[in-house]
Formats: C-alpha cells, sequence, structure tokens
C-alpha cells in the first residue's frame, strides 16, 4: 500500500514540478545569458572609451608634438635670419671701412705725390735760377770785356766813317 502510494505520489506531482522546474531552469539562464550580454556590452563599452580616450590623447600629443616642432623651427628661421642680417650688416661695415681706409691712403699718396712734385719743381727753378745766376756772374765780365773794346771800335769806326762821308762830301761841293 505503501509502495502504491508512493508511486502515485511520484507519478502525481512531477508532471506539476517539472515544468515548473524548465520554465525555472529556462529564467535561469536567459537571466545569466541577459547577465553576460550586459556585462559583454559594458566591457565593450568601457574598450571603445578607453579607445577614443587613447586616440583623444595620442592626437592630441600629436598636435602639440607638432605645434613644438613648427615653432621650434620658427624660432630657429628667425634666429638664422637674425644671424644672417648681422653677417650682412658686419660685412657691410667691413667693407666700407676698407672702402674709407683705402680712400684716405689715396689721399694721403696723393698729397705726397703732389708734394713730391712740387719740391722737385722748386728744386729744378731754384736749380735754374742758380745755373741762370752763376751763368751770368760768369758771362757777364767776359761780355763787359769784350763789348767795351768792339763798343770802342765801332764808335771810332761810325766816326771816321762819318768823318770821311763829310769830308768827302765837303771836297764834292
Amino acid at each position: 500500500m505503501i509502495i502504491i502510494v508512493k508511486i502515485k505520489f511520484t507519478s502525481n506531482v512531477w508532471p506539476k514540478i517539472i515544468p515548473i522546474l524548465i520554465i525555472r531552469i529556462i529564467i535561469v539562464f536567459i537571466i545569466i545569458i541577459i547577465i553576460i550580454i550586459i556585462i559583454i556590452i559594458i566591457i565593450i563599452i568601457i574598450i571603445i572609451i578607453i579607445i577614443i580616450i587613447i586616440i583623444i590623447v595620442i592626437v592630441i600629443v600629436i598636435v602639440i608634438i607638432i605645434i613644438i616642432i613648427i615653432i621650434i623651427i620658427i624660432i630657429i628661421i628667425i634666429i638664422i635670419i637674425i644671424i644672417i642680417i648681422i653677417i650682412i650688416i658686419i660685412i657691410i661695415i667691413i667693407i666700407i671701412i676698407i672702402i674709407i681706409i683705402i680712400i684716405i691712403i689715396i689721399i694721403i699718396i696723393i698729397i705726397i705725390i703732389i708734394i713730391i712734385i712740387i719740391i722737385i719743381i722748386i728744386i729744378i727753378i731754384t736749380t735754374i735760377i742758380n745755373n741762370i745766376i752763376i751763368i751770368l756772374i760768369i758771362i757777364i765780365p767776359i761780355i763787359i770785356t769784350i763789348a767795351i773794346p768792339l763798343i770802342t771800335i765801332i764808335i771810332i769806326t761810325t766816326i771816321v766813317y762819318l768823318t770821311s762821308k763829310l769830308s768827302f762830301q765837303l771836297a764834292s761841293l
């Protein structure tokens, strides 16, 4: 009797419990699957956010590096331009100084040449004058000694000539 009751009990209860159990298992599975899906979605979202943050950080870093490089290049170019301008100014100043020195040297040389020429001319003129004076000092007495007899001879001959002519004209009268 007990065995029959047990069998009856089991046979009566199981058909009611099994669907409930199956439904509960399915619900638990569904809940687990939903939780897993939610966790996966959250993980994916977190990964995407991390990737986006990393990309943004990389982009910001790259932009900052590019800006720094551009600023450095601009500073280097400005420094090079300033150095070139300074070098050009120094070269121009040196050239101007050299030109001024050359002009001063040329002027000094010209002045020296003019002074030398003037000195040479003065020396030549003084030597010529001295030579003329010396020649005159030597020649004048000679001329005087020669000229006085010549003049007396000329005077005497002219007097003789004139008197002879006068006497001849008087005789012809």
